[in-house]
């Protein structure tokens, strides 16, 4: 460890830090020093902890995926909460509170010189950010989404409470990604910060005002505020009350529907074409956004 330093301006979100120049996985990092806490008493751990690196080799996604970021190009960093205001059936709302903290950051660290785009991104089910922009392609102006960040939240509990949440997070700052995107994939292509706006971003800046967010959408969470987080979720969420084409995994078929929701369990709420208004709730690994 080293004396890296991040300016926070929350009131426990980053105050206590660990830097850590090369990681495999920061979630991991963090999820053994607070294991080691239990057991060495020189280890202080506690809730806010940021771990932080510059080189991240093996990031985890969503559904055992791995994410690797070039060397001090990205943000990757984990923190740690306790929600143990929170039942196990209650932990999408951590998934919400922390995306609309990822998403309204973003906005903010954007607005003063990037106004026309500070309002596109958008939570894609469960936890990517995506921007919504024009790019030029070949004289031809194209609407398109790409994702620009990803969360990987792991949860410990204890009962029926939720004891510890550790938060990855992984957003794209300087890292060129365009030679590497595919013309005809629509749903997965990457961007970065520097690659919408044409400049080069501190990261340590960005991380600042990253924590912030997520701190006061947290509080929101803490203090019961579920309906409004719930109105700003889908108000920011990716394809919301859209008709596109999706992939249903457990039927193995292309399906057309729109997102009305996401129930209490977190599942997708889809209304299928064809099915007279039914509406269908899937997990994460059971479907597949197309185009």
């Amino acid at each position: 460890m080293t004396n890296h330093k991040i300016h926070t301006k929350g009131l426990f979100i980053g105050q206590n830090q660990i830097y850590l120049p090369s990681c495999q996985s920061t979630n991991e990092s963090l999820a053994f020093y607070a294991n080691e806490q239990k057991t060495n008493a020189k280890t202080s751990i506690f809730e806010g902890t940021l771990l932080w690196t510059n080189h991240q080799t093996q990031g985890k996604g969503q559904r055992g995926n791995t994410w690797t970021a070039q060397e001090n190009q990205n943000l990757t960093f984990s923190i740690l909460l306790n929600p143990t205001f929170l039942s196990t059936k209650e932990s999408f709302w951590i998934t919400i509170a922390v995306s609309l903290g990822v998403r309204d950051a973003l906005e903010a660290v954007l607005k003063i010189d990037f106004a026309e785009i500070a309002e596109d991104f958008q939570i894609k089910w469960t936890n990517d950010i995506f921007i919504n922009h024009t790019m030029n392609n070949d004289q031809k102006n194209k609407e398109t989404s790409q994702k620009i960040g990803g969360i990987l939240i792991e949860n410990q509990i204890s009962s029926t409470k939720i004891n510890q949440s550790i938060i990855g997070i992984g957003i794209n700052i300087n890292q060129i990604f365009a030679q590497n995107n595919s013309e005809n994939d629509t749903t997965n292509r990457a961007i970065s910060l520097k690659e919408l706006t044409n400049k080069d971003w501190n990261k340590e800046e960005v991380l600042t005002e990253v924590l912030f967010f997520i701190e006061k959408r947290y509080l929101q969470l803490r203090a019961g505020k579920k309906d409004s987080l719930r109105a700003d979720y889908l108000s920011h969420l990716f394809r919301y009350q859209e008709w596109h084409y999706y992939k249903d995994k457990l039927k193995n078929r292309k399906i057309t529907g729109q997102i009305l929701g996401i129930n209490p369990e977190g599942k997708l709420a889809l209304e299928i074409a064809g099915q007279s208004g039914k509406i269908s709730y899937f997990e994460n690994k059971e479907i597949e956004f197309l185009y």
